[in-house]
């Protein structure tokens, strides 16, 4: 059995009466990077900050090896953070900035030295300990502020949006060297982000959260192919979220009343769906052509159900003839690419 590194139990965090994180509660594996997922003011910082040290939990418990933190300050827990703004001394070198916590340690000159060049190395900035912050780039400075975190060799890192100051190529390309530094020191990481794909691309797990809850948590390809509420399905990707009843195996969008025995409201993805000119075997909708999207590597067809309401198709396809506006299509798909998100009685 894994062993757990960090418990988070039945958390709350309130500001002036507000509350912000509610009954929030993750265990950690030692050796797992996982996701605080959502969107702006859904209290993934607040969480962050607390298991820091930053802020005071107003309920709750907080565990790292099995002890619990509260009360402890923030420079005496085995844990370090890494901010998006890097933080680092601009009058110390890279050497020093990376040295400093070391140095309040009295660890001796030659551990030091020896720790600082090793982990310069590990983070690809060998030959750049002399080199001020100014004279860095936004990803040499994000790996300063990397290796001055993992030179304490914390049991927990926590990384609050680190990558959002620099540039799309640059990220990526720095999404995959953390990944593969966690796994190079076996450390936890906690990582905040609202970027689903970083999430989806990077995590061990994700736990998406909403209005200071989490709505679930799981692997990426649970919480991509297999949403449990209507939040995550529409936030992870795109998302078709459709309310019908399912009655002999047949779906109709007329008259839905959720409170029903046989109504439903599912989600598929667009890539799941296929469409032809009739009807098809499995479960489907006729639908009307909207739009019809050339987007690079894929093409995106908007349709509209009878209801109103659109349903998206990607087509990767790329040599098949422009669907004309007003076109009707029989859309469809396997029952097993469908995820229930609210059910009555009956089940597809």
């Amino acid at each position: 059995m894994a062993e757990v590194i960090l418990e988070l139990n039945n958390l709350y965090k309130s500001f002036d009466n507000q509350e912000v994180v509610h009954n929030l509660s993750i265990k950690v594996e030692k050796g797992e990077f996982i996701t605080l997922l959502g969107p702006s003011g859904c209290g993934k910082t607040t969480t962050l900050r607390m298991i820091a040290g930053f802020e005071n939990p107003s309920k709750g418990r907080i565990f790292l090896e099995g002890e619990s933190v509260e009360g402890i300050e923030p420079n005496k827990r085995n844990v370090n953070t890494v901010f998006q703004n890097y933080a680092l001394f601009p009058h110390m070198n890279v050497y020093n900035n990376i040295a400093y916590s070391l140095k309040i340690k009295k660890v001796n000159k030659e551990e030091i030295k020896k720790r600082v060049y090793d982990i310069l190395e590990m983070v690809q900035l060998k030959g750049y300990g002399k080199r001020m912050p100014d004279q860095l780039s936004g990803g040499q400075r994000q790996r300063v502020a990397i290796a001055r975190a993992l030179i304490n060799n914390p049991k927990v890192l926590l990384l609050d949006e680190p990558l959002g100051a620099l540039d799309l190529k640059l990220r990526k390309q720095m999404q995959q060297e953390l990944k593969n530094l966690q796994k190079k020191f076996n450390i936890s990481f906690i990582y905040v982000t609202h970027d689903q794909e970083e999430a989806l691309n990077m995590s061990d797990r994700i736990a998406v959260m909403n209005k200071g809850m989490i709505e679930q948590i799981g692997t990426p390809r649970e919480i991509y192919e297999r949403p449990e509420t209507r939040f995550v399905a529409s936030f992870i990707g795109e998302a078709n979220i459709i309310d019908a009843k399912y009655i002999n195996d047949e779906l109709t969008l007329t008259n839905v009343d959720l409170k029903e025995e046989n109504s439903i409201t599912f989600s598929i993805r667009p890539e799941d769906i296929k469409f032809a000119l009739e009807g098809q075997k499995g479960l489907g909708l006729e639908v009307t052509v909207k739009e019809y999207n050339y987007v690079g590597n894929m093409i995106k067809i908007v349709t509209l159900l009878d209801s109103g309401q659109e349903l998206l198709i990607y087509l990767y396809d790329k040599k098949a003839e422009k669907l004309q506006l007003g076109t009707k299509l029989w859309a469809y798909w396997d029952k097993e690419v469908m995820t229930i998100l609210d059910k009555g009685a009956k089940s597809v």
